[in-house]
């Protein structure tokens, strides 16, 4: 349908002009109004109030149904109002939008509370600017929704007469299928007609264009390669119906086509077999290149493992040739210090002999007298008894090996000191030994 209004007004003239009929200053109606013209908003709006009686229930009527929404402006006149009541019934009827404009706080009127009460309303008398735009934002929705409705009913409409002429179109193709069917069948028996006389003359076979086979005259196709014969075919030169060479060149093909299928069979058996060798060869393969795959990643790791191993090694390699190192170190200060041991040794014995020498009388008194100063004394004098390849003034170094019987001689003859043997035995450990000869020593010095 198509609207000759956007909004239809519903109002109290009493709202919008004084007794006298002079327009109210500032009324909410004008500018309600002022803002539909600025906006391109038209409207039907019983401005002047000309209208009464039958004729204004006709024009009233008229305008609702085409517009597309009513505005109410709900007021204490406008809900006292029977003509306001009765625009809102018409167009509850016309199922037309309804958009109530409170432009005071009185009640709906009771005889269409019902229909208007659900919906939301503007509020005009709070804030009038908002209202504007409230009121402007509903009538473009609802006027976005008629279009929207009318593509959808106009679409529906074309789907209908699409329909219509489908199944208008349906009845004339049965009509003509019947006709066809009517003429196919009149052919038939005209045919069936000719061959009879044919035959009757000796013409009783026809050759296939096709595969070249030779089938009785009245065949409708060739039972070797399946070609459809035209009607009239092979039926005197001048009643012969023409043959379409590309059509005669599609057939031939395809029967030679059909020839070739035990062959192409043939090869299609030969290509499955070589396709599932191929993929057995594919999936052996791909187990080798798993197989060395996984090889290669184990010796991968046992190279890295040998890697961290010989770090390992060479890191103790390194420590055990540091020990070395300072053991080497400690063996040459040891050698120098036994040199010069054995040096300060055989300078006392060289001073010893002098003595013995120049006086052979004094010789045991002098010995006898003699006596260690220190415990340092003990152990050079024991060291000279020590036969070892490592020896260290640590006194509690045991690798030497110890002259007892010529060590217990040298301690009696020189340093006056009796013990035997068995007692020197009894210390094994060089400091013990040391620790004995010291306090033997002492003993005698008391």
């Amino acid at each position: 349908m198509k609207y000759k209004y956007d909004v239809f007004i519903s109002y109290s003239r009493k709202d919008y002009v004084d007794g006298n009929y002079n327009v109210i200053p500032g009324n909410a109606i004008t500018e309600i109004l002022n803002i539909f013209d600025k906006n391109d908003i038209t409207y039907w709006f019983d401005k002047d109030g000309i209208y009464s009686g039958q004729e204004f229930m006709e024009i009233i009527t008229s305008a609702i149904a085409e517009s597309k929404m009513l505005i109410f402006i709900s007021s204490k006149h406008s809900n006292e109002s029977k003509w306001t009541a009765g625009e809102i019934f018409e167009a509850s009827d016309g199922e037309k939008v309804i958009i109530p404009v409170k432009i005071d706080n009185s009640q709906y009127n009771k005889k269409f509370k019902l229909l208007i009460r659900p919906l939301d309303y503007i509020d005009y008398q709070e804030n009038p600017q908002d209202a504007f735009k409230d009121l402007l934002r509903a009538i473009n929705k609802v006027k976005e929704d008629i279009v929207q409705k009318q593509r959808e009913e106009e679409k529906f409409r074309e789907e209908r007469e699409a329909e219509a002429k489908k199944e208008k179109i349906k009845k004339e193709i049965s009509v003509l299928a019947k006709d066809c069917q009517r003429l196919t069948l009149q052919q038939i028996d005209v045919v069936n007609q000719i061959f009879e006389k044919q035959t009757y003359i000796g013409n009783t076979t026809k050759i296939c264009p096709i595969c070249d086979k030779e089938v009785p005259i009245s065949s409708n196709f060739c039972n070797r390669c399946g070609w459809t014969f035209p009607i009239l075919y092979c039926i005197g030169e001048n009643s012969a119906s023409p043959l379409d060479e590309k059509q005669l060149s599609v057939a031939r093909i395809n029967w030679r086509s059909v020839n070739m299928v035990g062959e192409l069979q043939d090869i299609k058996k030969k290509l499955e077999i070589e396709k599932q060798q191929l993929q057995a060869s594919l999936l052996q393969a791909i187990k080798e290149q798993r197989s060395v795959t996984n090889r290669l990643n184990d010796c991968e790791s046992a190279l890295q493992n040998a890697k961290l191993k010989i770090d390992v090694l060479q890191k103790g390699l390194s420590d055990e040739q540091t020990k070395v190192k300072k053991i080497q170190e400690k063996y040459e200060n040891l050698l120098k210090k036994q040199n010069y041991t054995e040096l300060n040794q055989e300078a006392l014995f060289v001073n010893d002999t002098e003595k013995v020498n120049s006086n052979n009388s004094s010789t045991t008194n002098c010995n006898r007298s003699q006596s260690f100063k220190n415990k340092n004394d003990v152990f050079i004098f024991v060291l000279s008894f020590c036969k070892g390849t490592f020896l260290t003034f640590n006194p509690t170094c045991i690798d030497a090996k110890i002259q007892y019987v010529e060590l217990s001689k040298a301690l009696h003859e020189k340093y006056n000191i009796c013990t035997n043997e068995q007692e020197l035995k009894y210390h094994l450990k060089l400091y013990e030994l040391v620790d004995f000869i010291w306090n033997e020593c002492i003993k005698n010095i008391r």
